[in-house]
């Protein structure tokens, strides 16, 4: 079986959620998408307490992240424009496919973003960072891929629409 290991980026609440889910849910996930979806490393700031992680996960590091062959998915969840963009890029400049929730970055820097996501072939997906999760954006990027989608319209929170209209003018 396929492992799949996973380097975390920020264990504030996010963070730390997204965690204890990825090891309370593995067989879950296994049974689901037939892969062994692990976390491997965590990187956060130093003096933090990680009781609830073996000191071997916690970095405080990115170069451990991005540079461990094991990881092939960096989920960042530091938030802000920086060091966020450069940890974003540096990561799928390695090849590592990323997972953000961050919509400042998304709505400011998404183009640049997904130009070298394009150019190392691989992914990065957005979409906690907009319409609240709801996995509307795969839907359209992969399922109604040939419809030709000109508009969505729908109510959603203030930061969704503030993030969706600066993608809309970038």
């Amino acid at each position: 079986m396929e492992r799949i290991g996973v380097g975390l980026l920020g264990y504030g609440t996010v963070g730390s959620g997204v965690g204890k889910l990825l090891r309370q849910s593995a067989g879950e996930i296994q049974l689901a998408t037939g892969k062994d979806v692990y976390l491997r490393r965590v990187c956060e700031i130093p003096g933090f307490s990680h009781s609830d992680l073996g000191p071997a996960l916690v970095t405080s590091s990115f170069d451990d992240i991005v540079g461990d062959p094991e990881i092939q998915i960096v989920v960042e969840l530091i938030g802000g424009i920086h060091p966020a963009l450069e940890f974003q890029t540096a990561a799928l400049k390695a090849g590592k496919n990323v997972v953000t929730a961050n919509k400042q970055l998304i709505s400011q820097h998404g183009h640049e973003l997904f130009e070298a996501a394009e150019i190392t072939h691989t992914h990065l997906r957005f979409e906690a960072s907009a319409v609240g999760a709801v996995p509307v954006i795969k839907v359209l990027r992969e399922s109604l891929a040939a419809a030709q989608v000109q508009r969505i319209f729908g109510i959603v929170n203030g930061t969704t629409n503030y993030v969706l209209s600066a993608m809309t003018y970038t």
